[in-house]
């Protein structure tokens, strides 16, 4: 009877938990303004959230994403992160935008050029947060890789988390049925 009424009183805290981050509005609740100042706005206010997050040239990713949304691609959610599995290389700052469509994964290059990487429902399987003793780390599987992410503040976990598994459950099934 013990465990159970512990159950619910930890149930009831994270539900508690949740609607306190929507009334926040940290989940995607409203869809950000899929313009560059309305996206470095966004960035810049996680940023502030969570100081340990390392980034860098956060306007020239935004200015990627931008030329790669199409007209009807809307942004609900955007963090920025390192893409490397080791937590000691910084210099590889991307940012992840989930959108109604797809995932994607922009970094600027530092003299020319810029990867993207387009994650779209049908491709995604899954995600997985590990919190180290420092940072936290971000693995997206795909199907046919594991996109690893670094050096992310370890008090954003729950927000990534968050959004990411109401992502999945609003985009997932939309586009299985088609």
């Amino acid at each position: 009877m013990r465990e159970l009424t512990l159950f619910f009183l930890l149930k009831k805290k994270y539900i508690c938990y949740i609607i306190n981050l929507k009334k926040r509005g940290i989940i995607m609740t409203k869809k950000i303004d899929s313009t560059e100042t309305g996206i470095y706005k966004s960035v810049n206010e996680y940023l502030k959230r969570y100081p340990f997050t390392f980034a860098w040239r956060i306007k020239q990713h935004v200015g990627v994403i931008c030329k790669h949304l199409n007209s009807d691609e809307e942004i609900y959610y955007v963090f920025p992160v390192q893409r490397n599995s080791n937590s000691f290389n910084v210099f590889n700052t991307c940012l992840v935008a989930l959108t109604n469509k797809r995932i994607l994964i922009v970094q600027k290059r530092v003299l020319w050029g810029y990867n993207i990487t387009s994650i779209t429902p049908d491709m995604f399987n899954d995600f997985e947060l590990t919190k180290g003793l420092i940072f936290g780390k971000l693995d997206i599987d795909t199907v046919k890789e594991i996109i690893r992410l670094s050096n992310l503040d370890p008090k954003a976990l729950v927000e990534i988390e968050t959004n990411l598994s109401e992502y999945i459950l609003e985009i997932k099934p939309k586009n299985d049925t088609i």
